[in-house]
This record gives structure tokens, sequence and C-alpha cells, in this order.
């Protein structure tokens, strides 16, 4: 089957199917926050040591992540997508049997090193279906942790308050696994791209040309302290109890955050799309800039601090990957945005004992926005000034050329 004789119909179920993939992720990226509290007072452990869990979950991410290459071109995609849905599952069963803390971080490994089978595949996925590129299908795409965000938000506090948080870590198992079926069924075959690539002969030295432009690990620093900021997410629920949140309040300020969160993800795709990209870079920086700092409001008017913030996290995946594709190019991009997922667990996993730090240290998350908020000023400069001066495509197709 030809590229071009893809229905629209299975580009749909494409879309569709890394949609559910990347809902199952959300179980992992939305849930630490609600686990916070009761797990802690369980076992009488600090705010900065059950942080820990998340920066195990990352790092085994990064190990799987700089694997996934060779696993991608070793193991068929339905199966790697099946042993990373049983593998993570089986890390929140771990997780729902805590008797001590060392527990809680063997089921982050476990979760960690299976998850990342599910969630890094997806742009390569939905990129290798529409090799031109579409920034309001990967819009859609991303917006898919807003949406399990918005499931998590109802359900979570709900289910821990009134059976238990081992009842909330098994419901993680159970939504993991069925959302990831979905996406095997929708989404498990290689595309007709892939298939053509696989047949042409392997080029030489593209990438490494790639890796000598001093802006490649410019992105890759971005990315580490940009999903390191973002980690702040993880702890909006123990952030709105410090301002005397009660149950009720934080299920409608986490659903309204993921509500705004799927919005801005399809509306940013699009924003960048019609707007110039340096443009954009420098809204989406200054409107995060503030989102970061109004974490500090109470009252009403923090709902209008979690509009904000929701508007910086959609574009740590969507602006990030769309500013990889414009100046690495459509055929590197996709190998600089492994190395860049990479990079981003790496970031959460530093940056997320520091925030429960602040907490443990000051009793708030002051500092943390702070921190949030310096590092959005430097990565929207360093993006700007990226796409001010985008060569690299153009010097790589003349070395090829020459040779």
């Amino acid at each position: 089957m030809n590229q071009k004789e893809v229905s629209k119909g299975k580009l749909i179920s494409v879309v569709i199917g890394c949609f559910m993939l990347m809902v199952s992720s959300s179980v992992v990226s939305n849930s630490q926050g609600y686990f916070l509290t009761p797990v802690r007072e369980f076992l009488g452990c600090t705010a900065a040591q059950f942080s820990l869990y998340y920066s195990f979950v990352q790092i085994c991410t990064v190990i799987t992540s700089l694997c996934i290459g060779i696993i991608m071109a070793k193991v068929p995609r339905r199966i790697m997508l099946g042993v990373g849905a049983i593998g993570t599952a089986a890390g929140f069963v771990i997780l729902s049997q805590t008797q001590a803390l060392w527990m809680v971080y063997a089921g982050a490994i476990c979760v960690g090193f299976f998850q990342a089978l599910i969630v890094v595949p997806v742009v390569q996925i939905l990129n290798s279906w529409m090799p031109g590129g579409s920034g309001v299908a990967m819009g859609f795409v991303m917006s898919a942790t807003g949406f399990g965000g918005i499931i998590m938000a109802q359900v979570m506090p709900r289910l821990v308050e009134h059976i238990d948080w081992r009842t909330g870590y098994l419901f993680c198992a159970v939504m993991f696994i069925v959302c990831t079926a979905i996406g095997i069924i929708l989404a498990g075959e290689k595309s007709p791209y892939e298939l053509a690539q696989a047949a042409k002969p392997k080029k030489k030295g593209g990438f490494a040309l790639v890796a000598k432009d001093p802006m490649f690990w410019v992105f890759i620093i971005c990315c580490f302290v940009g999903n390191g900021a973002s980690n702040i997410d993880q702890h909006l629920t123990p952030i709105m109890q410090t301002i005397s949140f009660d149950t009720a309040m934080v299920a409608n300020a986490m659903t309204l955050f993921n509500i705004s969160l799927l919005i801005f993800k399809i509306s940013e795709g699009w924003m960048y799309q019609k707007a110039s990209g340096k443009r954009f870079v420098l809204i989406y920086s200054v409107v995060s800039i503030f989102g970061y700092l109004a974490l500090q409001l109470a009252g009403p008017a923090f709902y209008f601090s979690i509009i904000m913030k929701a508007f910086a996290s959609a574009g740590i995946t969507v602006v990030f990957s769309l500013v990889c594709n414009e100046y690495f190019g459509t055929e590197f991009g996709g190998a600089v945005w492994g190395f860049s997922w990479a990079s981003f667990q790496f970031g959460a996993t530093v940056f997320s004992p520091i925030y429960g730090a602040c907490l443990d240290r000051f009793g708030n998350y002051n500092y943390a926005t702070y921190i949030g908020a310096v590092s959005i000023l430097v990565i929207g400069g360093l993006f700007y000034y990226m796409l001010s001066h985008k060569r690299q495509v153009e010097q790589i197709e003349q070395a090829e050329t020459q040779e």
C-alpha cells in the first residue's frame, strides 16, 4: 500500500489509537499528586522522599527511551506495546501493596521501564502515518493527557478518600491496560512510510552532523529544564491543600486544569501553524511565566492560575515538538525527539524532589514557582534564537550532495 493510498478513515483511526496510548500515559503522569499525602502519612515519610517515586519513574523511562530505537526495530509493535501495558500495570499492583518506602520505589521502577514502551513511540507512530507533519493532529494526540487527567481528577480524589489509596493504584492498573489495548488495536501496525524507509539503504553521517550543531544540545537542555519546571504539575494537589482546598475544590480545580490542557494543546498546535514559530514562542513564554507565578494566588483566584498554568503545560509537548521539527526538519526531527524525550524525563527526575523539598522547607511552593518562571524565560529566549538561525537542514543537504 502506497502512502498516498492510505484512506482518511485509516488515518483517523491511527490518530485515535495514538490518542488512547497517550491517555494511558496520563495515568502515570497525573496520578502521583493524589497519592502524595495519604501514602506519605501511611509511611511516615517526607514529601521529598515520596517525590523520589517520580524520579525513579523518570530515570527508568530515560533508560528505556535511549534503547527504544533498537527495541522498535527488533520487536513487533503490538508485542512491544502489549509488554509495556502488562509491565506498567504490574508496577501499579506493586504500589497497591505498599508496606514500606522501598516498595514505592520498586513499583516506580517497574512503571518507568515499561510505560516508556507505550508513550515514547507515539510521536514516531503518528509522524510515520503523516510524514508531512500536522500540528493539529499532534496537538489532538497530546491533548490526551488532559483528557486522561479529567478522568483522574474526577475519580481519584473520591476513590482515595472514600475507599483507600490502594484501590486507587489498582484503578490506575486497569485504566492503563484498557486504554493501551484500544491503542494497540487502532495503531499497532507499521505505516507504508515505515515499510518504504526500511527498504531504502541507510544514509551515513546525517544524524552525526545534527549532533554537531550546538543548537542540538541547546534544545536537549531546554527539554531538560522545560519538563523539569513543568513537573510542578505533579504537585498541584498538595499546592491546593496548602491553601485549604477541600476534596471537592481540588477535584473541580484539577478538572478545570485538564479541560484547559486539552483545549490548549489542540489550539497551540493550530496557532503555531498559523503564526510564525518565533512569534508564538514569545507569546507562549510570556503567558507561561505569569502562569507559574500565579500559582501563589489563593482563594477563587487560584482557578485563574490553573488556566494559565495549563497553557504553559500544554506547550511542553506540543510547542517543543513543533520547534524540533521546524529547526531540524522532518527526517531528523524524529531522531532528535527521541533524545529530547530522555531529556524530558531526566529533567522531571531532578526537579521533582526539589519541589518536594520546597514544601518541606518553607511550607509552600512559592520558591518552586520562581524556579518555573525563570526556566521558561530562558527557554523562550533560546527557542527564539534557534528559530532565527535555521541553518541545520541546509547544511546537511549540502554535505550529502558533496558526498
